[in-house]
């Protein structure tokens, strides 16, 4: 799941707690590592615990690595960005 946010990190929420193979990628590996310290994302789902397991990746090409599926949750604006960005990896 690509975007951190709110809809980002519930919906690799659900995903883990399916039993699906995820990664939630964010822009900010400060921010990553304190939601996972946290077990919560309380700039965007204050409230709302995570599962002390959800893998999450700052890394791009590590987080789309070996991906059957790539779902974007970003904003508007970050668009044009993040797929320029993405269409140089392979798969």
């Amino acid at each position: 799941v690509i975007g951190a946010g709110a809809w980002g990190t519930a919906l690799a929420k659900v995903v883990h707690l399916n039993g699906g193979d995820v990664y939630l990628w964010g822009r900010d590996p400060e921010a990553l590592a304190a939601l996972g310290q946290a077990g919560r994302n309380e700039r965007y789902l204050p409230g709302v615990d995570l599962p002390a397991d959800l893998p999450t990746e700052a890394d791009l090409a590590k987080a789309v690595d070996g991906a059957g599926c790539v779902v974007l949750a970003i904003p508007s604006r970050a668009f044009r960005e993040v797929t320029a960005r993405l269409a140089k990896f392979d798969g």
